[in-house]
């Protein structure tokens, strides 16, 4: 019983952190390098695991500031009881970042670049300006950041003209990072109405959510039939068994376990990847 609790605890530790979607993230830069066929530049793949940890990071610290500690989740409490160390954390890494940032290619320096002004717009639309209120602006434009930071390092690398399956593996990914984000603030949508965070569930009510995530997994499973079509066996295989995992989540979203383990189980879906390139 004593390492269940253990077990338990460290999974949550670890999730809190946000460390299993930087390796979540890595796997996946791993994924779309071995697919271009490009040799991933290990500095990239550093500073990719800082720019998501610290985004996700400071995310998180935001919103534990701004969130009444009654309503608060175990999330926004843990960066509210670590704000400082936490911060001064993020501070170092970017610090890290920016000494890295001579070691890595200058086509990734530049494609670097505009998603670093994406990020920052993102940061102010989102907790300055509050547009979060508008209609799919968060999960969004958090799942197309997401999207494009994981393949601008094997992208910038590749010099090649892209092929039709590039851009449908790219496409399908995309999709499956929306739904992830989608069916993460579904569960979440009674602690965010308490918090009074918006979010797509809240916004446009359960139905219409449901329609929503039922039109991207079926998005995905076109995409993969194409992609088996064509003779992509193999990246339609780990693309697929992201979906049939995410999809399950919403499908058996009554299910005890599901409703207390779905956060994660998303994000352990980004470690399959990892299996394409055994």
């Amino acid at each position: 019983m004593a390492f269940k609790e253990n077990r338990t605890g460290l999974y949550k530790l670890i999730n809190n952190l946000s460390i299993d979607v930087v390796i979540g993230s890595v796997a996946s830069y791993y994924f779309f390098s071995e697919v271009l066929n490009v040799t991933p530049d290990i500095v990239s793949v550093i500073l990719l695991g800082i720019a998501v940890w610290s985004i996700y990071t400071l995310d998180h610290l935001i919103d534990s500031r701004k969130i009444d500690i009654n309503v608060a989740t175990d999330r926004h409490l843990f960066h509210k009881a670590n704000y400082s160390i936490l911060s001064w954390v993020v501070l170092a890494l970017l610090a890290l970042a920016i000494i890295l940032i001579a070691y890595i290619p200058t086509s990734t320096i530049i494609a670097g670049a505009m998603l670093s002004g994406l990020v920052i717009l993102y940061f102010i639309t989102i907790h300055l300006l509050n547009l979060s209120k508008v209609i799919f602006h968060k999960e969004l434009t958090v799942a197309t950041l997401y999207s494009i930071g994981v393949i601008l390092g094997p992208f910038s690398l590749y010099t090649q003209e892209l092929l039709s399956h590039h851009k449908l593996l790219f496409a399908s990914f995309f999709c499956i990072v929306f739904m992830n984000v989608i069916i993460f603030a579904f569960f979440d949508r009674e602690s965010d109405c308490k918090a009074n965070f918006q979010s797509i569930p809240l916004k446009i009510g359960v139905l219409m959510s449901h329609r929503l995530i039922h039109f991207l997994s079926l998005s995905v499973l076109i995409l993969n039939l194409t992609l088996i079509w064509i003779g992509f066996e193999k990246e339609a295989l780990c693309i697929f068994s992201m979906h049939a995992v995410l999809y399950s989540l919403f499908l058996f979203q009554e299910n005890y376990f599901v409703r207390t383990n779905f956060r994660y189980i998303g994000d352990g879906i980004f470690f399959i990847p990892l299996f394409y390139l055994l």
